[in-house]
């Protein structure tokens, strides 16, 4: 008797199948997930593919050296030691090569040994990883010696399960300080599977479930059309510019159809080989068009951290802060100098601002809370920044508007005029590559972090309600470089483009835009060096159709505003470029006016709150949950998710 295939089996075939070193040039860390596949595949009695060891390998090696990312492969060897040991396809000699890596590894950042590769064991997404590699590594040799810091398996196994449930706790009362992350929720999911499908403590397989769930929860309410087109924490340029590429779009395949099997997704894998079945409810959810809103908040700032049982004095909680980058929060750094070892890339930066901080003090200046860019309120009241880390994801506040023709996604007014890192603010999403969004360089090329379009050099403050976003920046005189902002609109993407009086409007089938700024800009002509980041070896052919994309904004102070449309709401594209004949603004970035269309009178500004029509609108401190499916208090740890009748229930208690 014929059984249909699962899903979860259609994308291990497209991962066995598809890909080749070529389609990922020097991404080894893919070529251990390719073999992943054909492993499961065996075992599900459904092809077998002979394996590539050269790719094995080339992954393996990545362990062996505990070069940076080692352990984003290395679930898949503690899964071929778990479960397939048995296959005809692999050798006795494999076998001891992985049993070997697993006893050989260095799990935690404080372990013995000094590594010379740049490794990072504390964001957020390798603070799961190291923890659930390691309590599968101890549950599978409770017995043997670990010979980088000599201790035993059963030893090991409990302190990567302690770290692991206090992760997974964290995570489900403050969310995730990596919000929304195109990559990052891949790698949480990749460790979260790993736990989920190999672990043998039952309460701690269940509340990995229940945070697989809620994370796809998290991207059912903010995707749009299968792609993760929203405002995150954490951003890379080719992600953000080809949606249909990263981890989540193929997770989104895998659990709602929705999506492209375009790219390898770690996560992916790892949930389709374990067969992880997502609720009902989540699914119509993710498939639900709207409209509708998503408020949610996610992580905390450190003042406020006492609110919510955690201590940034006591070394118990130093993890959260670090998955945070809050590690140079004055309140912190104390605690980061006993943690962080000498030798770790970071510790100057550490030294640096403990010396920083020490000598301001001596001068007579206090930690406060303080506008970055009125640097004469600090002489005045004696304040400096002690939250200057440019990489911290303190708290987020979010809001996603989505409807069948787009969504518009914004993190409302997250640390304006901080120098940032690869936090991406907005984003108007349309449909595959058709999005907008603006930003500050913080570099001229496309890998860096900052660099020309991922992440901020100067945050921007900013609020979104339904389908307007205001968007000021304020770039401080003392920087040296890139006194401009600008927008990433790649026209090419759209089926019309025009310009009028100070307005640019794009059409991509339904959905309409409109963005103004405040500073006339011009556009830029095409950089290959861009495609050849996005493209690798297919750049020219993808160069060859491109129109003008980059809309700079020059001067060091300019508001952008971004309205949305469609043609269930306003008709036809140019009844919708019309209806901005009635549109003014007036004021500069410290306090403005803008007539919309669709919301009336909307005032904003560098220090002024956001009021409709005179109305003050709330723009912070949101629920963590505030939308039509779930309504959770910050902090809770019980989610009840409804949708057409179907409900799951995530109690973390």
């Amino acid at each position: 008797m014929a059984y249909p295939i699962k899903e979860s089996s259609v994308y291990l075939r497209q991962v066995a199948g598809k890909y080749t070193r070529e389609t990922y040039p020097g991404y080894t860390r893919i070529d251990a997930f390719l073999e992943w596949s054909k492993l499961e595949l065996e075992k599900r009695n459904e092809g077998v593919n002979a394996l590539d060891q050269q790719r094995l390998e080339k992954s393996l090696k990545m362990v062996t050296d505990h070069v940076d990312c080692a352990d984003f492969v290395l679930p898949v060897f503690l899964s071929i030691l778990s479960r397939y040991v048995e296959s005809a396809l692999l050798t006795p000699q494999n076998i001891d090569d992985y049993k070997n890596a697993v006893l050989g590894f260095k799990y935690a950042m404080d372990d013995p040994n000094e590594d010379k590769f740049g490794v990072c064991y504390f964001t957020e997404n390798h603070q799961a990883l190291y923890a659930s590699c390691e309590l599968i590594a101890g549950q599978l040799y409770p017995e043997e010696i670990f010979t980088n810091n000599n201790q035993g398996g059963s030893w090991h196994y409990e302190r990567g399960k302690q770290r692991m449930i206090q992760w997974i706790d964290w995570r489900a009362k403050f969310g995730y300080s990596e919000w929304l992350s195109n990559g990052y929720y891949g790698e949480d999911l990749l460790a979260l599977a790993l736990v989920w499908g190999l672990a043998k403590d039952g309460d701690l397989k269940k509340k990995a479930g229940l945070l697989i769930e809620l994370t796809l929860f998290d991207i059912a309410v903010n995707a749009f059309n299968g792609t993760m087109g929203a405002t995150n924490g954490r951003a890379y340029a080719a992600p953000t510019m080809l949606p249909d590429q990263p981890a989540i779009s193929a997770i989104c395949k895998i659990f709602w159809g929705e999506g492209s099997y375009g790219a390898v997704s770690l996560g992916g894998v790892a949930l389709a080989v374990f067969d992880y079945q997502c609720s009902a409810a989540v699914k119509k959810i993710a498939l639900e068009k709207g409209p509708f809103i998503n408020m949610e908040r996610m992580s905390i700032d450190v003042e406020d951290s006492q609110k919510f049982g955690l201590d940034p004095a006591n070394y118990r909680d130093i993890m959260f802060y670090w998955g945070q980058q809050t590690f140079l929060h004055r309140q912190v750094i104390e605690n980061s100098m006993k943690l962080c070892p000498h030798w770790l890339g970071m510790r100057p930066s550490i030294d640096a601002h403990w010396e920083k901080y020490q000598t301001l003090e001596k001068a007579g200046f206090k930690p406060g809370r303080f506008d970055p860019l009125l640097p004469n309120a600090l002489i005045e009241n004696d304040l400096y920044d002690p939250d200057m880390a440019c990489c911290a994801l303190t708290q987020a506040d979010i809001y996603t508007y989505k409807n069948p023709y787009y969504s518009l996604s914004n993190v409302q007014d997250f640390r304006k005029g901080k120098v940032g890192y690869q936090q991406h603010i907005w984003q108007a999403s349309m449909g595959e590559r058709a999005l907008v969004f603006s930003n500050s360089p913080g570099s001229n090329e496309y890998n860096d972090r900052p660099n020309m379009f991922a992440g901020n050099r100067f945050m921007p403050r900013t609020v979104q309600h339904k389908n307007v976003l205001l968007c000021v920046y304020r770039l401080p005189t003392e920087s040296a470089h890139f006194f401009f902002t600008h927008l990433y609109f790649p026209q090419h993407e759209f089926d019309l483009v025009k310009e009028e009086n100070s307005w640019i409007f794009g059409k991509r089938g339904g959905a309409y835009i409109a963005v103004f700024t405040s500073i006339k800009g011009k556009w830029q002509s095409p950089d290959p060096d861009l495609y050849k980041s996005l493209f690798h070896d297919k750049w020219e052919t993808e160069f060859k159709l491109a129109k003008p994309y980059e809309y700079l904004v020059p001067k060091h102070a300019a508001v952008y505003i971004c309205e949305m449309g469609d043609e269930g709401t306003n008709g036809s594209f140019e009844n919708f470029v019309t209806s901005f004949k009635t549109a003014s603004f007036s004021g500069d970035t410290h306090a403005f006016i803008y007539k919309s269309p669709t919301l009336g009178n909307m005032s904003y500004g560098w220090k002024e709150p956001l009021k409709i029509n005179n109305e003050q609108i709330a723009a912070k401190n949101y629920k963590r949950y505030d939308n039509p499916f779930c309504k959770t208090e910050f902090g809770e740890k019980v989610y009840r998710i409804n949708s057409g009748g179907d409900q799951v229930i995530l109690d973390f208690n």
